[in-house]
């Protein structure tokens, strides 16, 4: 998060710490990986950055976005998009960039949590 944003890591955790990122993933999620990196879902960073603009953004703006690129047809309907997006994170897999991957369990959470918003 820090490189992406050009933030200072220190800067990152004293925000982190004040509660004024957005809460990463479940650690449970995941497998131990050194470092105990934290995960953040694209969706939240990006809800999260736009409010600090003032700006209003919902994930399923996010996903629409993100993932409807290139589509000669919009989709709008909430429930197909969050099958998209749950389509793509099942696509994706179990392992993210950086060598972090879900167990079993987190994983299936992960894809039932696009369920939810």
């Amino acid at each position: 998060m820090t490189a992406a944003l050009n933030l200072d890591r220190g800067l990152w955790a004293t925000w982190r710490n004040r509660r004024l990122t957005p809460a990463p993933m479940p650690a449970a999620w995941f497998r131990r990986a050194s470092g105990s990196p934290l995960v953040y879902r694209v969706d939240t960073i990006l809800t999260w950055l736009a409010a600090r603009r003032g700006e209003r953004l919902d994930p399923l703006t996010t996903w629409r976005h993100s993932l409807l690129t290139g589509f000669d047809q919009e989709v709008a309907d909430p429930s197909r998009v969050r099958a998209f997006a749950r389509m793509y994170a099942e696509a994706i897999g179990p392992r993210l960039p950086g060598g972090v991957a879900f167990t079993p369990a987190g994983f299936r959470d992960y894809l039932n949590s696009f369920s939810s918003v």
